[in-house]
């Protein structure tokens, strides 16, 4: 009953074909002490002034054409400079905050484009420019730095995709966190992150598969997602707190539920949103 890392052959590929509704569906549940969220807040940040500000010349032009872009250029010049201070040798997220940067620059390009009734078929326009000023930024401000965050060209042009993406990392992200208030109180554990799993297993097991293929954004970033396998917790669970009271608490049922369902979703991969995407362009 509790063997839940088999999926018993019952998952398939998803096909380009298919509508690629997002797996959370909803508001996303958040918990303001895990570090996904507290990084995110960091990236939003009000900022007044631009640190960088020279660099941005060239960009004049989307300045007058977009009212809105001057915040997200004063936003980012801030945000690199964070995200190289933020570095720390061996921590396994250094890459992923680097994926938090970009996943917010196409984020805020995307939603600013919506909000103001502006033509989104810009957007790639808009990010290839920013992007090519915050390669520049990086390249003669931390010439001297090892590592480097730079803008990943690699990335599709598809929110969808990539806010999918960002949900399978910010749960490798916050694992280990929670992982410790589960074994430390396992009761209490579930009955605050149970809808949080609702959301995320299910991401978990459509996109871990695509975390063993060179090339695909989870293999670039996480370099060993086997340490964040959310079926790893059950084995360093009390035997006498869980199993023995597994079938009159509503809770751990629920949990063993969402395993049992998000085992029987679709994988993706990125393969699949490329695919989607030239098909749109050829239609």
């Amino acid at each position: 009953m509790f063997d839940l890392d088999s999926d018993n052959g019952l998952q398939k590929e998803e096909s380009a074909d298919s509508e690629l509704k997002s797996t959370i569906q909803g508001d996303r549940i958040m918990f303001h002490h895990l570090p996904a969220y507290k990084f995110d807040q960091k990236l939003k940040e009000g900022v007044s002034n631009n640190i960088y500000s020279t660099y941005y010349k060239g960009l004049y032009y989307l300045q007058n054409q977009y009212a809105w872009i001057t915040d997200i250029f004063n936003k980012l010049s801030r945000n690199i400079r964070l995200l190289q201070e933020s570095y720390v040798e061996g921590d396994d997220f250094n890459k992923k905050r680097c994926y938090d940067l970009n996943f917010w620059l196409h984020d805020q390009v995307y939603k600013n484009l919506q909000s103001s009734k502006q033509n989104s078929e810009h957007m790639g326009n808009i990010i290839d420019q920013v992007q090519e000023v915050w390669k520049n930024i990086v390249d003669r401000e931390f010439y001297n730095e090892n590592y480097k965050c730079y803008p990943d060209k690699e990335l599709l042009f598809n929110i969808g995709y990539l806010q999918e993406i960002k949900d399978l990392f910010d749960f490798f992200e916050d694992y280990n966190q929670m992982k410790k208030e589960i074994i430390a109180n396992t009761y209490k554990a579930c009955f605050k992150y149970v809808d949080y799993l609702k959301q995320r297993i299910p991401v978990y097991y459509a996109w871990r598969d695509s975390c063993k293929v060179d090339g695909y954004a989870c293999k670039r970033y996480i370099d060993d997602y086997m340490k964040y396998r959310p079926s790893s917790v059950a084995n360093e669970l009390s035997y006498f707190s869980v199993i023995l009271t597994y079938y009159g608490n509503e809770c751990y049922s629920k949990v063993y539920d969402i395993f049992v369902d998000a085992k029987e979703r679709p994988k993706r991969n990125d393969g699949i949103y490329k695919q989607k995407m030239e098909d749109m362009k050829k239609a």
